[in-house]
């Protein structure tokens, strides 16, 4: 799970490129923060790199029969032909919260960026000792459609957040729903 926390650090630090000044800058009805639909439609973008660098990095760590170590496992394919559909709301909800206008290649490079940072970092990040859970968990996702391992993803980091605006609220600070990861907390509506 905390592997999972990583990806939601990445998808806030890519989608935070433009900075503090844009979040000043966004009207009453543009939320600063991307909805659990925008979100899932992120992580079903990014999923594919991020199962392919999972499998790189549990390789040396897995039996061979692990889902993981095969490589033409019909999931694989299953998750790069789902990331077409997400694409446009994905990039939306790029542009929207980094402020990069409505321009289809600046949005894709936008996306770019944010799976250049995150697969890196998700591979780094994985444990050896992880590596039998991880594939437990994507053993368990395997025959579902991939929007929902995406859509659970996104309600974890919709749960994170709202525990941190909670954590925020608790301290006193002065915290937008969703600040740290930029994702609106669940149960909360655009």
């Amino acid at each position: 799970m905390r592997h999972w926390h990583k990806v939601a650090s990445g998808i806030a630090a890519a989608a935070m490129v433009c900075g503090e000044a844009h979040a000043a800058d966004t009207s009453a009805d543009t939320p600063a923060c991307m909805t659990g639909e925008e979100v899932q439609a992120i992580v079903l973008v990014l999923l594919p790199e991020a199962l392919d660098a999972t499998a790189r990095a549990c390789a040396a760590s897995l039996p061979e029969t692990a889902l993981l170590r095969k490589a033409d496992a019909p999931i694989f394919e299953r998750y790069r032909h789902e990331r077409a559909p997400a694409m446009d709301l994905a990039r939306s909800a790029f542009a929207r919260i980094a402020g990069l206008g409505q321009s289809a290649e600046v949005n894709q490079a936008g996306l770019e960026l944010m799976r250049a940072m995150i697969v890196p970092q998700l591979s780094a990040e994985i444990k050896p000792k992880d590596c039998g859970a991880i594939n437990r968990m994507i053993e368990l996702f395997e025959p579902l459609p991939p929007a929902n391992m995406a859509g659970a993803i996104a309600t974890i980091l919709q749960i994170v957040a709202r525990d941190e605006a909670a954590q925020a609220k608790k301290k006193g600070r002065k915290n937008s729903p969703g600040d740290d990861l930029n994702i609106c907390p669940f149960g909360e509506t655009r």
